[in-house]
């Protein structure tokens, strides 16, 4: 039962579109993606996401798949100092046509010192609105 339930509120959090454990739960993070937007810019893409507040945040990590299910990291975006208002990051992708496919999907997995992470969820882009 308790198996479950587990599985229920871990659906309702990805549906909720919250950001959704990847390794170990219970990690000491105590950083909330609070936004996570992709506007165009030229036939780039800017990836735009704010965090709420941040506490033991070390990196985060762009990932781009043309599948929505086998991810690669286009970039590394290092963590700012403990922020307690939060802060606002961005990653311009210059290489999102040579991706070869009709969409991308980005995601972003903020890794804490521990090296757990977590997922914003999945955004769907249709690559051709970029060129």
């Amino acid at each position: 039962m308790k198996r479950f339930f587990s599985m229920i509120c871990f659906g309702l959090l990805f549906i909720a579109g919250q950001a959704t454990a990847e390794e170990k739960t219970g990690s000491d993070s105590a950083t909330l993606i609070q936004s996570f937007n992709l506007l165009r810019s030229g036939s780039s893409a800017k990836i735009l996401w704010q965090t709420a507040s941040e506490k033991n945040n070390n990196f985060f990590e762009v990932q781009r798949s043309t599948d929505g299910v086998t991810f690669k990291v286009v970039a590394l975006v290092f963590a700012r100092e403990d922020a307690a208002t939060g802060a606002d990051y961005q990653y311009v992708d210059h290489t999102l046509v040579q991706a070869g496919a009709e969409y991308v999907y980005y995601r972003i997995r903020q890794v804490d010192m521990q090296q757990n992470g977590i997922f914003t969820r999945v955004r769907k882009f249709r690559v051709s609105e970029f060129r």
